[in-house]
């Protein structure tokens, strides 16, 4: 998108994360980026198709599956790789994983991804969303971002010694850096807060592990050592362009800075966090450390000044149609599920 003097207009999404993706590029580096979506599938009046939860169940995808075939058929005529689907954590949830591309294609495929999950839901009499939370006790849903660098045609971020290389450990240390204020770029909603909560599979606090599921930042093995980083923070909402950039934007400015990174959280750390700073849980929370910060700086102060607005003004709806903090109730139901 462009403004009226042919420049690229600065609050088009794809232009954000083209500028930092360019940002890597000047260093010689070319991200690679993989995402993880969840969602439910819902019956027309928008509840969910089954009502247990069948984690990974074989026999309970039997009923879904001529929809999730099709789905992952016409994921792939669309040119976007599946790698698997299975059944999540919440009654009638799914998880459909996407191999990875460049940052740009990527974003893009996300975007183009949900559209043709809804397409394909209605098609088969449901409808999909991916509201982060729709029901209070119910599993919340997530965009986990997997990112990796290559340099001269090979994946910078390996290394054979077990631990992050020195590349990844710069990287993980603007992730971690940035992490409160990539919050509102995850979580831009009220609703999206409410994921963020203990046992959820949604990060509470900022650390990072390997193949961990708890932590903000989690180093995914393979041959023994890692190779990617998952953000797992970012709810199934989020504009797939912007969440991209963001990471993209706190990565780079580690890697810059030479940031480090902390020592290694290990095991529970929902029950166990320690002093790691606390992830904003509600949209006031996630606005306030996104404005003025570092990462706004980078998105661009145009951009963020809109994005922010917009969140602004989401708050107080939420505080006259929906104070209670951890109840997802039939308003903001409404106002988000059919559009997520």
């Amino acid at each position: 998108m462009q403004g009226p003097h042919g420049d690229p207009h600065p609050l088009a999404p794809r232009n954000v994360l083209a500028d930092q993706v360019a940002r890597l590029n000047d260093q010689g580096l070319d991200p690679f980026v993989a995402t993880e979506m969840e969602f439910y599938l819902l019956t027309p009046e928008f509840e969910p198709v089954q009502n247990h939860i069948q984690y990974s169940s074989l026999t309970d995808m039997i009923e879904l599956e001529p929809m999730l075939h099709n789905m992952r058929d016409a994921l792939a005529a669309a040119g976007i790789e599946v790698e698997s689907s299975n059944y999540e954590y919440g009654p009638g949830q799914v998880e459909i994983n996407c191999g990875p591309a460049d940052a740009m294609r990527t974003a893009d495929s996300t975007a183009l991804f949900k559209s043709i999950v809804k397409q394909i839901a209605v098609q088969h009499g449901c409808r999909a969303t991916f509201m982060p939370k729709p029901w209070t006790e119910q599993s919340g849903s997530g965009m986990h971002v997997h990112t990796s660098l290559n340099a001269n045609g090979s994946n910078a971020f390996a290394s054979s010694n077990g631990a992050p290389n020195e590349l990844m450990s710069h990287w993980l240390g603007g992730l971690l850096e940035h992490a409160l204020a990539m919050t509102l770029i995850g979580s831009p909603t009220p609703n999206g807060g409410r994921r963020i909560r203990p046992y959820t599979f949604a990060p509470t606090h900022i650390h990072w592990g390997l193949d961990n599921r708890s932590v903000l930042a989690r180093c995914i093995c393979e041959g023994g050592s890692p190779n990617r980083v998952e953000y797992r923070s970012a709810g199934a909402d989020a504009n797939p362009h912007l969440i991209v950039a963001s990471i993209l934007a706190a990565g780079a400015d580690g890697v810059e800075r030479k940031l480090s990174i902390p020592p290694m959280s290990e095991g529970d750390m929902y029950g166990n966090p320690g002093d790691n700073v606390a992830i904003p849980t509600d949209l006031a929370g996630a606005l306030a450390a996104f404005e003025g910060s570092a990462l706004a700086g980078m998105l661009g102060d145009v951009f963020s000044r809109s994005y922010a607005s917009i969140a602004a003004a989401e708050l107080p709806l939420a505080a006259e149609n929906n104070p209670d903090p951890d109840e997802v109730n039939n308003w903001e139901r409404e106002r988000f599920i059919e559009h997520s």
